[in-house]
């Protein structure tokens, strides 16, 4: 006679299993991807500023060198000008508006400062950048007070 055996081993994975096994492994690179992502846009928007802050840096070491060569230091120009090869120039000029390849245009503004009141203080200058940014749509600045 013949003893007939019931076989109740399941073998392999239920599609439910592998469905959840899918859902985890995607969650875990997907929010990989969006730390990586978050990364890349925190550097450049850090590149962007230390070249707005350079550009700002080179704009008063212009501006001293303009000043340093005048007898009397007198307002260089009532109205917001950059410095352009070592001469003021207005800010309208185009050559106020610098691009150095990495898709930033960073637009220079130098102006006299002025206090509470309104009142303009001798011998200070507000150097500002302004670029569209990255991480800021409504742009980004940096602002660089100088006296001399």
């Amino acid at each position: 006679m013949l003893t007939m055996r019931k076989i109740n081993k399941q073998k392999g994975e239920t599609i439910v299993e592998v469905l959840l096994s899918i859902a985890i492994i995607g969650s875990a690179v997907g929010g990989a991807f969006a730390i990586a992502n978050r990364s890349t846009s925190t550097v450049q928007a850090n590149k962007e500023r230390y070249q707005a802050q350079l550009t700002a840096n080179g704009q008063a070491d212009m501006l001293r060198a303009y000043t340093s060569n005048q007898t009397i230091v007198t307002p260089v120009t009532p109205t917001p000008f950059c410095m352009v090869s070592g001469v003021p120039v207005s800010a309208s000029n185009p050559q106020c508006s610098v691009s150095y390849g990495g898709g930033a245009t960073y637009v220079i503004t130098t102006r006299q400062a002025t206090d509470n009141l309104g009142n303009i203080v001798p011998n200070v200058y507000v150097i500002s950048i302004n670029w569209e940014s990255l991480t800021n749509p409504n742009g980004d600045k940096v602002d660089l007070i100088y006296g001399v």
